[in-house]
């Protein structure tokens, strides 16, 4: 006969005198427990299933001692951080020996059978003498089973706390490889981040660059504009002044040829005006001596 009972959420397959590892309880040593979450029990063809425990089953368990499992190293480690972590975890568990499995308020009957015989057909102490070499085969098959159990029990136990530690050595290789595959994205983003700042100060450079030439191109255009504006209003003022010297040049000219031509008309109307005075007297002198025109002739010449 045989249960399945559920301990600490893990279904366990128990008989009468089982001893078994399960997890942590809260129980002192040499206490007797009960577990009552049985979710099946067999009796040879007899099966019994929860729906979902038993309600009518109980089993009482004895609790032997409080054991830590084999140390499980952790190692953590994140690169160019100078981070290294080491930790180490023992799981703790309890041996439990299992004893009465009830059903309905009664004891399970046991797996043996108890052989009868007649006083007619065996004496007595043939039947004690067989009877205690039954019990020795029994307690010795019972203590070959107990050792197989405990060492299925430490083989599971060894087994759950290797793959415990492979699974804790995976936990930690992933996130060992996660944090280094966001520090390497980080890097990245930054070197990016960093060429995207430098190419961009690159173009406001050339483009300040540009911006200046075509300033000091524009000032350069102006410069030459204003110089030749004012070399060309310097050329008109020159120009100007030229011809207003020559404008007063030529009509000085013409001013001192007026004055001559006066001059010389004046002249001419003076000497005319001579002649005709000179004729004149000449005339009425006709009858006069001869000291009276030489006189006048004198004063002519003087007036001349």
């Amino acid at each position: 006969m045989y249960a399945i009972v559920e301990i600490a959420g893990k279904q366990y397959k128990v008989q009468e005198k089982d001893k078994l590892y399960v997890p942590l309880l809260d129980a002192k040593i040499d206490d007797t427990i009960q577990l009552d979450r049985v979710l099946l029990v067999a009796d040879d063809d007899d099966v019994t299933v929860g729906t979902p425990l038993v309600a009518s089953a109980t089993i009482s368990a004895t609790v032997l001692e409080h054991v830590k499992a084999d140390k499980v190293l952790v190692f953590r480690k994140i690169r160019r951080k100078r981070f290294k972590v080491t930790k180490g975890h023992r799981q703790r568990y309890t041996r439990i020996e299992v004893g009465d499995v009830q059903v309905n308020g009664k004891k399970a009957k046991a797996d043996s059978k108890k052989e009868s015989g007649t006083a007619d057909s065996k004496p007595k102490a043939a039947a004690a003498k067989e009877a205690k070499a039954a019990e020795a085969k029994a307690a010795e098959a019972k203590a070959v089973e107990t050792k197989a159990a405990e060492a299925k029990v430490a083989e599971t136990k060894a087994a759950e706390a290797k793959a415990a530690k492979a699974a804790e050595t995976k936990a930690a290789d992933a996130a060992t490889a996660k944090e280094a595959k966001a520090s390497e994205s980080k890097e990245a983003k930054a070197a990016e981040a960093g060429e995207a700042k430098k190419a961009r100060a690159a173009e406001a450079k050339e483009s300040k660059a540009a911006e200046a030439k075509e300033s000091k191109a524009a000032e350069s255009k102006g410069a030459k504009a204003a110089e030749a504006g004012e070399a060309k209003k310097a050329r008109a003022a020159e120009a100007k002044e030229a011809k207003a010297a020559e404008a007063k040049e030529t009509k000085a000219a013409e001013a001192k040829k007026a004055e001559a031509a006066e001059a010389k008309e004046t002249k001419a109307a003076q000497a005319e005006q001579a002649e005709t005075s000179r004729t004149s007297k000449k005339a009425d002198a006709g009858d006069a001596p001869e000291e009276s025109t030489d006189e006048s002739e004198s004063e002519g010449a003087k007036e001349e």
